[in-house]
C-alpha cells in the first residue's frame, strides 16, 4: 500500500471518532493561546513595573493569575478527552479485527501466523489508535502555537522572527529522505517483532512436544537469533534518529542563542525593554517546543503508516459465507468479498463491526 491509501484507510475506519479527535483539538488550541496571551500580560506587566510602558498593574495580575488558573484545567480537560477517546477506538478496531478473524475464511494454509495476527492487533491498533486520537491533535495544536508565537514575536521584532524563522527549520529539509528511511526501519521492525512472537507462540503452544524430542535448546537457540535480528534493527532506527534529533536540536540552540543575544544588545542600545526581552525568550520557547515536538511527530506517523498498511491487510481477508442465501444465490448478508472495515458509529463504547 501506498502512504496516500494507508491515510485513506484510516480515514475510513475513524469514521465515529472525528468529532471528539475535533473537540480534543480545540481545547489544545485553546490551551495554546492562554499561553500566549500569558506572555504578552507578562511583558507588559514587567514593562509597567519598569516605568517603560502603561498600563494597570492590578487589571495585569488579574489577568496573569486567570491565565495561570485556566491553562492546568484546560490541560487536565484535553487529557481526559484524549484517553476517553483513545481508549473506545482501540477496544472498537480491537473487537472489529478480532471479529474479521474469527469469521475469516479457513484455506487449511493462512497466509498470517497467529502470533503475527496477535501482534498486529496489539502493538499496531494501539500505534495507530495513539496516532489518531493524540497525534494529529498535538501537530494541530503545535502548528497554531507555533504560527501564532511567529507572529507575537514579529509584532515585537520582525528581523528577530525572520531570522529565527530562518534559522530553526533548516535541519527540518531532511525530512523527506528522513521520512523514507524511518518507514522502512519501521517495517522490518515490525516484522521482526512478529516472527518472534509467533516463534513463541508456537512452541509454548507445543511445548510438551518438545520437550519430549529435547528440541528445547534449538527453540531457545532460534529465539536468541530472531532477538538478535530485532536488536540490530532497533539499534540502526535509533542511531540514525538520535543523529537527526541532534542536528535539529543544534539549530534550535542556536535560535535561542540568537534571540537571548539580541536581547543583550537591545538593552544595551535602549531598543529592547525588560518586558520585551523577557518576551523573546518566552516566544523562543513557544517557537522551539513545537518545532521539536513536530519533528518528533515525524517518526510516529511513520509508525502508523507502516501499522496502518499490516491492520489494513487483516482487514482484508475473506470471510465465511453464513446464514441463508437469498435470490441471488449469495450468503445474505455477507458477501463473497471482504467488505470494508468500518466501525459501527452506533456503538461508540467499542463494539466495532464490519460493515459493507
Amino acid at each position: 500500500m501506498s502512504t496516500n491509501d494507508c491515510i485513506r484507510w484510516l480515514w475510513r475506519v475513524s469514521g465515529g471518532y472525528r468529532l471528539p479527535v475535533m473537540a480534543r483539538s480545540l481545547t489544545g488550541i485553546a490551551h495554546a493561546g492562554v499561553s500566549l496571551f500569558s506572555v504578552w500580560v507578562s511583558k507588559c506587566l514587567i514593562d509597567a513595573a519598569t516605568g517603560r510602558g502603561g498600563g494597570d498593574m492590578d487589571l495585569l495580575v488579574a489577568l496573569l493569575v486567570a491565565c495561570l488558573a485556566v491553562r492546568p484545567l484546560l490541560s487536565a480537560a484535553g487529557t481526559r478527552l484524549g484517553s476517553r477517546t483513545e481508549i473506545r477506538f482501540r477496544n472498537g478496531l480491537n473487537s472489529a479485527l478480532f471479529e474479521r478473524q474469527m469469521e475469516s475464511r479457513l484455506t487449511g494454509r493462512e497466509a498470517l501466523h497467529t502470533g503475527d495476527i496477535l501482534n498486529r492487533m496489539v502493538e499496531d491498533t494501539a500505534s495507530v489508535t495513539d496516532t489518531l486520537c493524540r497525534g494529529i491533535p498535538a501537530v494541530t495544536v503545535l502548528s497554531v502555537q507555533l504560527a501564532g508565537a511567529l507572529w507575537l514575536l514579529a509584532s515585537m521584532s520582525v528581523g528577530l522572527a525572520c531570522t529565527v524563522v530562518f534559522i530553526m527549520p533548516a535541519a527540518l529539509l531532511l525530512s523527506k529522505a528522513y521520512m523514507r528511511r524511518m518507514r522502512a526501519f519501521s517495517g522490518r521492525i515490525r516484522t521482526a517483532e512478529g516472527r518472534i512472537q509467533s516463534h513463541m507462540q508456537e512452541y509454548l503452544q507445543h511445548r510438551i512436544l518438545v520437550r519430549t524430542l529435547e528440541f528445547t535448546p534449538r527453540a531457545v537457540g532460534r529465539l536468541l537469533l530472531l532477538q538478535s535480528g530485532l536488536r540490530e534493527e532497533v539499534m540502526r532506527r535509533a542511531d540514525y534518529s538520535a543523529f537527526s534529533r541532534a542536528v535539529v536540536l543544534a539549530g534550535f540552540a542556536a535560535g535561542y542563542a540568537t534571540a537571548f543575544l539580541w536581547g543583550v544588545y537591545g538593552l544595551r542600545d535602549g531598543t529592547v525593554t525588560f518586558g520585551v526581552m523577557t518576551a523573546f525568550l518566552q516566544l523562543v520557547s513557544q517557537i522551539q517546543g513545537p518545532m521539536v515536538d513536530l519533528s518528533r511527530q515525524i517518526p510516529a506517523f511513520i509508525r502508523t503508516v507502516t501499522s496502518a498498511e499490516r491492520l489494513a491487510e487483516l482487514a482484508a481477508v475473506p470471510v465465511e459465507q453464513r446464514g441463508s442465501t437469498g435470490p441471488s444465490g449469495r450468503c445474505a448478508g455477507c458477501p463473497h468479498d471482504a467488505p470494508e472495515l468500518r466501525l459501527s458509529r452506533g456503538q461508540p463504547q467499542g463494539a466495532g463491526r464490519f460493515q459493507p
